[in-house]
């Protein structure tokens, strides 16, 4: 790595051999990792690269920071928080264990291992041992405590998938429960705006419950009780419950569970599930 001029990040240069592995001798952990580099730097498509092949596209996600300003923010922010240096470098990789902050990484490797994918496979294994966050600056090793980086690193990180993959849930829920499939007026999420011709692949019928429900549910009130967004065996899982209502006063519940995979840097629905039962009045 070469140190940062004028205050911006260097591309990073990597010079190592390479020996892939396959996924199976890799730890099976549900990693996730966000890549925080620049699409110029050859160090940044490594690391995207060799993660991908070594763990599955669906988990890293690649955030340029000279194309989204939150990025680069985020990156200084990261930077800062976890006091890597008075030089900035990328790639800069935060990496998650589902939903648990196991480590950050500034470089494309987290040893000097000459075999990357094994230097990889170790960092992570040694990682998901630690009680605390584990931090390699360029194969220099720290750690730092969980509770004191944890919830600001969330904020930063994986917020915005959380607001996303909600928004997108409510959608599909307002699909299945609204008969007249009235989708021109876009639906408010926190800071989440989402209209419907722009997400309309992301709400896919399911055949075997949407015609009962149309025909139980007569241009229903919809009410979101309670809802709740999980990582887990690859997936990010929104679960929830809504109240419906009816104009002749029947009263139901419906029970949602959807596991959203990535597909590039966007969300598609992999799986889903929907209970729905008459409440007495």
């Amino acid at each position: 790595m070469l140190a940062t001029k004028k205050g911006r990040p260097h591309l990073g240069l990597i010079i190592f051999s390479v020996m892939f592995l396959s996924n199976a001798a890799l730890s099976n952990g549900n990693y996730l990792f966000y890549i925080y580099g620049s699409s110029f730097c050859p160090a940044c498509r490594f690391a995207k690269e060799i993660l991908s092949s070594a763990y599955g596209v669906s988990a890293v996600v690649f955030r340029d920071i000279y194309a989204v300003k939150k990025y680069m923010e985020d990156y200084l922010r990261l930077y800062s928080l976890f006091n890597l240096g008075n030089e900035s470098y990328i790639p800069l990789i935060v990496i998650y264990s589902d939903s648990t902050l196991e480590a950050v990484v500034v470089g494309a490797t987290p040893t000097e291992e000459e075999n990357v994918t094994k230097g990889w496979s170790d960092f992570l294994g040694r990682a998901s041992k630690e009680q605390e966050v584990l931090v390699s600056v360029g194969g220099v090793m720290k750690k730092i405590e969980y509770a004191k980086v944890a919830s600001e690193v969330y904020e930063m990180v994986l917020e915005e998938e959380d607001k996303r993959v909600l928004a997108l849930s409510l959608l599909q829920v307002l699909c299945l429960f609204n008969s007249k499939m009235k989708f021109s007026e876009k639906y408010y999420v926190e800071d989440a705006i989402f209209n419907y011709s722009g997400v309309s692949y992301f709400l896919p019928d399911i055949p075997e419950v949407i015609d009962d429900i149309r025909s139980l549910w007569k241009d229903p009130y919809v009410r979101f009780k309670e809802f709740d967004v999980k990582r887990g065996n690859g997936l990010l899982w929104v679960e929830g419950v809504v109240e419906l209502f009816t104009q002749d006063g029947t009263k139901g519940e419906g029970v949602f569970r959807i596991g959203f995979t990535r597909v590039e840097n966007d969300f598609k629905i992999a799986k889903e599930s929907l209970e729905v039962r008459i409440l007495e009045v």
